[in-house]
């Protein structure tokens, strides 16, 4: 099979890029143009997919082609594109997207995803893909549910889906919706290119390890009991890859909550052990006290970015994740500490610095 796949160089996409090239399909991937020369981007994709720990059965240099685009332009700028590849690709994956919870940054967030979403599905329509499969956010419950959406990045995605579902019938496209809660790094080697979404809340635990010593008197209104529902990419790699193979069935739609959100003295009691604090320490410790004041600023400020997150657990049905996880034989996400040492393991190896 041949895949049309956005957002490779993103936690999620590189995580789906080596999962599609694991089970021998090939991928087209969209590339932003970067400075370096013409082949730039083509070496970025390439350094970030051979950075992968469970990469090296992926075979990258052969299998992928990069081509040069942008998500705001028409057709992502690959109109040229329809007399090479028509009829040859089978479908299309979009990953890419802006993730920001600055509604002041509202136009940007719309126009690149829920335009960038209307251009990718052009290019898919133009090459005559039969399957499109949208990466959209689980957090999208509030609405879906009756209420009014968090930020504008929910609010981006959720109008991304509509639009999509009126171009997939008109194109006579199968259109495949997964929405994940928070994505980290897989579970085996906690890989990530970048450390966005919620990293600077792991990379601020993680280095501070006076907090984890505080870790019941958190400022902002974290308790030890706040909630955090959190996702390896793995987990989203496969159900896409099993969606491209066919296994979905009758279902379009996949909202993938972790069974176990993760309370905030949990993460800390994992992250403990990785920043020599004795997890007893955390246990015992009794309410009350100060942080320092910078450090007190610092984390505010990241809580106000991450407010809606923060305590969230999107209510939305998992039941057909689960089953196509059951027929495609994918283990389902749990609350294992392994995983989240794995995670943070990667940022501190790599200095929490973007591949």
């Amino acid at each position: 099979m041949i895949v049309f796949l956005t957002g490779i160089t993103g936690l999620v996409g590189s995580q789906a890029a080596v999962e599609l090239l694991r089970a021998g399909h090939r991928v087209i991937a969209l590339a932003r143009p970067v400075a370096g020369g013409p082949d730039a981007g083509r070496r970025r994709v390439l350094r970030i997919l051979e950075a992968h720990p469970g990469a090296a059965d992926a075979p990258a240099h052969s299998n992928v082609l990069t081509l040069e685009g942008d998500l705001r332009e028409p057709f992502c700028g690959l109109r040229e594109s329809r007399g090479l590849f028509a009829g040859q690709v089978d479908a299309a994956v979009h990953c890419a997207a802006m993730l920001s919870f600055d509604d002041s940054k509202r136009a940007a967030l719309f126009e690149t995803n829920v335009g960038g979403a209307a251009n990718v599905a052009g290019v898919a329509g133009l090459w005559g893909c039969r399957r499109f499969v949208f990466v959209s956010t689980a957090f999208v419950d509030r609405a879906l549910n009756g209420g009014i959406a968090r930020t504008a990045y929910e609010e981006s995605k959720l109008e991304a889906e509509r639009a999509l579902a009126q171009s997939a019938e008109r194109m006579n496209m199968d259109l495949f919706v997964v929405r994940p809660s928070v994505v980290t790094g897989d579970r085996v080697h906690g890989f990530t290119p970048n450390f966005k979404g919620v990293y600077p809340f792991l990379r601020f635990m993680a280095q501070q390890s006076d907090v984890l010593r505080r870790i019941p008197c958190y400022p902002g209104g974290i308790t030890p009991e706040t909630l955090v529902n959190l996702l390896p990419a793995d987990d989203v790699a496969g159900i896409i890859r099993a969606v491209l193979d066919g296994a979905a069935g009758a279902d379009r739609t996949f909202n993938l909550v972790n069974p176990h959100s993760w309370k905030a003295a949990d993460l800390a009691r994992a992250t403990a052990g990785l920043m020599g604090v004795d997890e007893r320490e955390i246990e015992q410790r009794p309410p009350g006290g100060e942080l320092p004041s910078a450090l007190a600023q610092s984390l505010q400020a990241l809580v106000r970015e991450y407010a809606g997150y923060l305590g969230a657990v999107p209510e939305l049905d998992t039941g057909p994740a689960d089953a196509l996880r059951a027929r495609a034989g994918l283990a389902r996400p749990d609350g294992d500490p392994e995983w989240i040492r794995a995670v943070l393991r990667w940022g501190i190896r790599r200095k929490w610095e973007d591949l």
